[in-house]
């Protein structure tokens, strides 16, 4: 089952006062360990803002004047990411203060830089300074990875002590379009948002009987039929389990994926309400991409497993590579993995024929991201080609899509000043590898006249300071590890 994870406070009351002082800058911030739940809803306690005093930490740079007071008594929390997320979701809100009585609530959201408290960068900030103000926030943070550390800091402008509520809740990381998931393992749609629903798709009936809901927490998931893929097709998700929220079933729909994001624009193909088993099909299918739409009947909480005639062994990212001295370093990584055996490497100077370089074993079966690294210590001179190919245990195989690097031969593009003039030359280099370097200089008559040993690490200009030279013709070398390059210098 995957693992949403619940973040949750628990406060002992008469401890509160000290503790929350003690929460009062972003380095004594109180760190709030998520909890690893099986689908399981937030939790969220009460505490008192008057425990809280002022940090003195400056504006977040776009809250307004009437919603930031450097005299705010603030308090401070800190959420690190788990494994396999990359967004959490946080609901504030701030209760009465009393009878007559008006609390103007403020919030911050802060990503700390290598973990650092002492190094934030403001990702948002707001709050409501009017005289019937809002009281309850909802913030969403994406784009973040395993291990990032998130801040909220929460102040009241006029320091009227009110209870503050937070909950806070890592969204599933398929809650849109852009980042849908292969169609395979377990999931859940808990605490998943409805900022971008798109109600003008929604399937009237499904089946001919049962009736599409609102689209309320939907997340998405792709897949492929090829020309292997067995037809016909069952989308089916077994053991679904729903909560008493809204319309108490799940809504599953399959849809073309052209890459629009847009289903209104995409041909459907059907949909099933329920629980227990929830099949669309069986149908045939045209080659191409889909879409499958998971959500939750007027807003239900949904968890289930998938068993499916088309359940994909891996999801690749994209190949990417890059040339570091004479070496070309390949990367790639996968977002789920099912009997992932291993990549092969492949390498060709034209596109057309391939011959394999080398091998990594795959992790087998995951369901959150891995990241392959290769180096091809011996690339060809001019255009090279890589491919990644991957194997399953089972025999099946896919292929990656085709990168080239050009590998330029170590050469220097440009000397300066040439003539010389003074005694200080500078060289723009490229195609070498890192490792130990000289620069000589040798007279119309092959004397040497200057060296300078060095440890090349890449850079791309090199500046020496040269002895007196008289006027005339001199050669001068760079050598790299053994590879040099020569050429003319005047003076």
């Amino acid at each position: 089952m995957r693992n949403i994870y619940t973040l949750f406070l628990l406060f002992v009351g008469f401890s509160l006062p000290m503790l929350l002082n003690a929460q009062n800058m972003p380095c004594s911030a109180l760190n709030m360990p998520f909890s690893s739940q099986d689908c399981a809803g937030t939790v969220s306690s009460s505490l008192d803002l008057g425990g809280a005093s002022a940090s003195g930490m400056g504006n977040p740079g776009s809250c307004g004047s009437g919603v930031y007071s450097s005299n705010a008594q603030d308090y401070w929390m800190m959420v690190t990411i788990p494994p396999g997320e990359s967004a959490v979701e946080f609901n504030m809100s701030w209760s009465s203060c009393g009878i007559f009585c008006v609390s103007n609530p403020g919030w911050a959201v802060y990503e700390a830089v290598g973990g650092s408290c002492s190094n934030l960068v403001p990702l948002g900030c707001g709050g409501d300074d009017g005289l019937f103000p809002s009281s309850s926030f909802e913030v969403t943070v994406n784009d973040l990875e395993e291990g990032d550390v998130v801040y909220v800091r929460v102040w009241e402008t006029d320091n009227q002590n009110s209870d503050f509520n937070i909950t806070a809740s890592i969204v599933p990381p398929n809650d849109e379009c852009a980042n849908a998931l292969p169609l395979q393992g377990t999931g859940c749609n808990y605490n998943a948002s409805n900022d971008n629903e798109p109600d003008s798709w929604t399937p009237q009936t499904c089946n001919g009987t049962d009736v599409w809901s609102s689209n309320e927490n939907a997340i998405w998931y792709t897949f492929t039929v090829d020309a292997t893929t067995p037809q016909p097709i069952s989308l089916e998700i077994l053991n679904v389990v729903c909560d008493n929220t809204g319309g108490a079933v799940m809504q599953l729909g399959l849809w073309s994926n052209t890459g629009t994001c847009n289903l209104g624009a995409e041909t459907f193909y059907g949909c099933a309400l329920g629980t227990g088993t929830v099949v669309v099909g069986p149908t045939n299918l045209p080659l191409g991409d889909y879409y499958a739409f998971v959500d939750g009947s007027a807003g239900a909480n949904c968890t289930w497993e998938f068993a499916s005639d088309e359940i994909l062994p891996i999801e690749l990212g994209e190949l990417k590579g890059t040339l570091i001295g004479q070496k070309s370093f390949l990367e790639w990584d996968t977002y789920t993995e099912t009997d992932n055996k291993y990549f092969d490497i492949q390498h060709s100077t034209d596109g057309v024929d391939f011959v394999s370089v080398g091998n990594v074993p795959g992790v087998g079966n995951s369901t959150v991201r891995q990241e392959y690294r290769f180096w091809h210590n011996s690339p060809a001179k001019g255009e090279n080609y890589y491919r990644i190919q991957q194997f399953d245990y089972d025999g099946q195989t896919s292929l990656s899509q085709t990168i080239v690097l050009t590998l330029n031969s170590p050469r220097v593009t440009g000397i300066y000043p040439n003539p010389l003039v003074g005694n200080t030359i500078s060289l723009d280099v490229e195609g070498f590898s890192s490792g130990d370097a000289n620069f000589k200089i040798f007279d119309a008559a092959g004397r040497l006249v200057s060296i300078e040993s060095f440890d090349y690490q890449g850079e791309p200009t090199l500046t020496f300071d040269l002895p007196n030279l008289s006027k005339g013709l001199y050669i001068y070398s760079v050598t790299v590890n053994e590879i040099g390059y020569t050429g003319k210098l005047t003076k």
